[in-house]
């Protein structure tokens, strides 16, 4: 996860991580996602490599005709909840300062806890089942990855933050940012914007230039960045849970296009839905899935 100033928001940040620790994640059909279910060979496992640099992130899998179920993610999974947890305090707690500090505290404690490991599971075992294929940017993959943000952030409530008060900024080559947002509550600050942010698309069949192995299987990205996508959902439900919204506006960014050279981001920069020079504070999620104890 990384931090930054408003200023570098397009400029999301290397990874420093180990690779998601379960074995298995579930596969789950994309049927109802996309206009028909996507073709592709299923993994034996879903891994991700231990890498720190952007074009060199995904293993490719050996092909079978079995699905999976996501039984094992071990001894990290309280870790994982627990680090979400901290995410979620460090950008709420502070705008929420000014109210009773036995009220905060007992407020943001009853967020963290709404953070369930079997949420994470549904989340990460959907984003990178086979269906989707690896969540090229651009494809049907990546569409049907999209169409399941949008599903979940409709589910929980909050504001659509693209133009025309929908949650889809389309830019080019079919690719495209999920924007949300929660506007704050306070009137002197929620023209303040503190962006949560993570990338949802990935590698596809993987191409010489992105992957460590053989071309052509589906890269799943289970870490990259199924994680921290999750990670942003249940935080967004967590937000929700708050009996009153933080006094600054959350914007709530799935960028598009991030392996293809942080396009989605970069599109963001150039063509803002919220005036740049309000953003104060950019938090990026990336490849969590692993933490050392």
């Amino acid at each position: 996860m990384v931090f930054g100033s408003g200023a570098n928001v397009a400029a999301e940040g290397r990874r420093s991580s180990n690779a998601v620790q379960s074995d298995e994640c579930r596969v789950q059909s994309a049927n109802d996602l996309t206009a028909g279910p996507l073709r592709g060979s299923c993994p034996d496992t879903l891994h991700s490599s231990l890498c720190t640099r952007h074009f060199a992130l995904a293993s490719p899998q050996r092909p079978t005709n079995v699905a999976h179920e996501c039984n094992n993610f071990g001894a990290s999974g309280p870790r994982r909840c627990s680090y979400l947890g901290l995410m979620l305090f460090v950008f709420v707690a502070p705008t929420l300062l000014a109210d009773e500090p036995n009220s905060v505290e007992s407020s943001v404690s009853a967020a963290i806890e709404s953070i369930r490991v079997e949420d994470l599971k549904v989340h990460i075992g959907t984003l990178a089942s086979d269906t989707l294929q690896g969540r090229e940017g651009g494809s049907a993959g990546g569409h049907a990855a999209s169409a399941y943000l949008v599903q979940q952030l409709r589910r929980q409530g909050v504001t659509p933050a693209a133009a025309e008060q929908q949650f889809v900024q389309e830019f080019a080559g079919g690719m495209r940012n999920i924007l949300a947002s929660v506007p704050g509550r306070d009137e002197r600050l929620r023209d303040e914007i503190v962006i949560v942010c993570a990338h949802f698309d990935h590698v596809g069949f993987g191409t010489p230039r992105n992957s460590r192995g053989p071309i052509g299987y589906i890269h799943n990205g289970a870490d990259d960045n199924a994680s921290g996508v999750a990670s942003l959902l249940e935080v967004v439900e967590a937000v929700r849970s708050l009996p009153q919204p933080p006094r600054r506006t959350l914007l709530f960014a799935f960028w598009d296009g991030e392996e293809k050279g942080l396009l989605g981001s970069k599109h963001w920069i150039a063509s803002p839905t919220r005036p740049l020079k309000q953003v104060k504070l950019v938090i990026n999620s990336d490849m969590i899935g692993r933490l050392r104890p």
